[in-house]
């Protein structure tokens, strides 16, 4: 079932938010935990859950709303 917008009422359209890069697209993702960086500042996934990212957008007033499924990675 497709969210309802809570302004007005209207079903969401689901798209999602790129991450991208010079060498790829991906979607985003939901990290579980606090943030931990190595050495060179990349962001350390190992040992975290990851969710990927669902949006949903509102087609009369733009409103959008993330949602995090199930797991994706188990790291």
């Amino acid at each position: 079932m497709e969210p309802q917008c809570p302004t007005c009422s209207l079903t969401m359209v689901e798209g999602f938010i790129p991450d991208a890069n010079l060498a790829t697209t991906l979607v985003s993702a939901w990290v579980e935990g606090k943030p931990e960086f190595t050495a060179l500042g990349n962001a350390k996934l190992s040992g975290h859950q990851t969710y990927a990212v669902k949006a949903f957008r509102c087609p009369n007033c733009g409103l959008l709303r993330l949602y995090a499924g199930k797991p994706r990675i188990e790291t």
